[in-house]
């Protein structure tokens, strides 16, 4: 055989190795199978998601601090179709957060985004009083996430809504001297919040004890003062 025919001979076999090599080369990919964002239940819980990869791939939040929340089940795995689970606590704060989580193969990626709303709540502290006749201020604690809206009704005119500070919980009210013959009750109702969350705080106040004078001891009308209610 020939140098030109071993030439030709070799030529032949370089050109099928690279072929070869070229047909089992797989370009970095990941696809993210999955809706592109989630919503985590606000009471917490799991959601799964679903991805495929061509090869060695890994996942990381790469949001500010997710892992205070929420962590990944597989941070690593190969080539293939994947389902990974996040799992988030629950969200007690007073704002909504998000993460993004980042699934990497080689230099090429996905982001997932993920959601999760806060839970409103209202609580007042506390939540009835039960007041003498005189004149009297009376304060509430409330505590809640949301910014509230109070409202008195329109028919007591014997309860006022007194100045706030906006960066206290507190609210404070002034009660007018009971100078009726009745005791009265009123609801002064807190609210707000996506939800329309509200609350009702009772307020009782005793009429005047009413002294009968003109007999050797004064006597106290029964039904008036000090009575349970």
């Amino acid at each position: 055989m020939s140098f030109k025919t071993h030439l030709h001979f070799l030529l032949l076999f370089v050109l099928v190795a690279l072929a070869s090599c070229s047909e089992t080369h797989v370009e970095d990919s990941v696809t993210i199978l999955s809706p592109s964002g989630l919503e985590i239940s606000s009471e917490g819980g799991s959601v799964q998601i679903s991805f495929s990869a061509s090869n060695t791939w890994t996942a990381q939040f790469i949001s500010s601090t997710p892992d205070d929340w929420c962590s990944i089940s597989q941070l690593t795995g190969e080539s293939g179709t994947h389902v990974i689970i996040i799992e988030a606590t629950k969200n007690d704060t007073d704002r909504d957060r998000t993460a993004i989580l980042r699934i990497s193969v080689g230099d090429i990626y996905q982001d997932f985004a993920l959601s999760q709303h806060y839970i409103e709540y209202l609580k007042l502290l506390p939540e009835e009083f039960m007041l003498g006749p005189e004149s009297q201020t009376i304060s509430v604690l409330v505590n809640c996430n949301f910014e509230v809206k109070v409202l008195i009704p329109t028919d007591c005119d014997w309860i006022h809504s007194l100045e706030q500070d906006i960066s206290s919980p507190q609210f404070s009210f002034f009660v007018d001297d009971n100078k009726t013959e009745n005791d009265r009750i009123t609801t002064v109702s807190f609210s707000g919040g996506e939800t329309g969350l509200f609350q009702n705080l009772l307020i009782r106040q005793r009429r005047k004890e009413i002294i009968v004078s003109g007999f050797d001891t004064d006597i106290s009308i029964p039904g008036y003062g000090n009575n349970d209610w």
